[in-house]
């Protein structure tokens, strides 16, 4: 059993151990291409999972074609796992838009080793953002959850199962992206292809409204870990596999 959360509309577990497509699990269609050789089947966050390691040197990351993504919603949210040394600013999720693809729409970042949740609701806005206290830029695996809504001037930050930095007055211009120019999404870099992040990364996941503080949570914990959408979980984070036995998993039939 596993909790499920609606509006999934991309997810990307990284397992693949060859070619140039990582596959959208989501059942949405929005295939990444591996751009520049990212080193593949690497260890993952979970048990029996896979990852994926980039080189900012090499300018590495994923990229996935301009598409509907994220239009005309009033709010998002935007999930993974990353492990990094970083203390550069260096992306590790962005979805954009606008003549050459850089006005972010939600995205994540570290940034003198702290993460931040940035965001537009329209072409030409400049972006809002929160940022942790807390530097995460130690090598060890962290689950980073940014939910950005439009409509009520909100950026909360989780990172780990906890809210980590919030503001309530970001002032977006706009209540909805509802422009009609198409969105691309990075894993690795911003939207020029630039400020790729040397690190790790493991299932990155895209919903089409904001998610609940508990649900941000259950994200992170192995008990309630999900895949999303209606699938069953089947990976639990390595850390935690000794206690697997141990586990309670119950259903959340409406996180809504």
């Amino acid at each position: 059993m596993a909790i499920l959360i609606p509006n999934l509309v991309a997810h990307w577990k990284l397992d693949e151990s060859g070619g140039m497509s990582a596959a959208d699990s989501s059942g949405n269609g929005y295939t990444g291409t591996y751009t520049n050789s990212p080193t593949l089947n690497q260890t993952g966050a979970f048990v029996a999972s896979k990852a994926v390691t980039f080189a900012s040197a090499s300018s590495q990351y994923v990229d996935v074609t301009p598409t509907g993504l994220l239009q005309s919603t009033s709010s998002a949210t935007a999930s993974a796992w990353v492990k990094t040394t970083t203390s550069a600013t260096q992306y590790f999720a962005f979805i954009s838009t606008g003549a050459s693809n850089v006005t972010p729409r939600l995205g994540l970042r570290f940034a003198s080793g702290k993460i931040v949740c940035f965001g537009t609701a329209g072409d030409g806005e400049s972006a809002q953002s929160v940022t942790s206290t807390t530097s995460y830029n130690d090598g060890n695996w962290h689950h980073v959850v940014g939910v950005v809504n439009y409509a009520s001037d909100t950026i909360t930050l989780f990172v780990d199962g906890s809210p980590v930095a919030t503001t309530g007055a970001p002032a977006f211009t706009a209540s909805t992206t509802s422009n009609t120019s198409p969105l691309a999404m990075r894993m690795s870099g911003a939207g020029s292809g630039t400020l790729t992040i040397d690190g790790t990364l493991d299932d990155v996941r895209i919903y089409n409204r904001a998610l609940t503080s508990f649900e941000a949570f259950s994200l992170s914990r192995p008990e309630n870990y999900l895949l999303g959408g209606r699938q069953a979980l089947t990976r639990l984070p390595r850390r935690y596999a000794s206690a697997i036995s141990s586990f309670k998993p119950f259903i959340l039939d409406d996180c809504e």
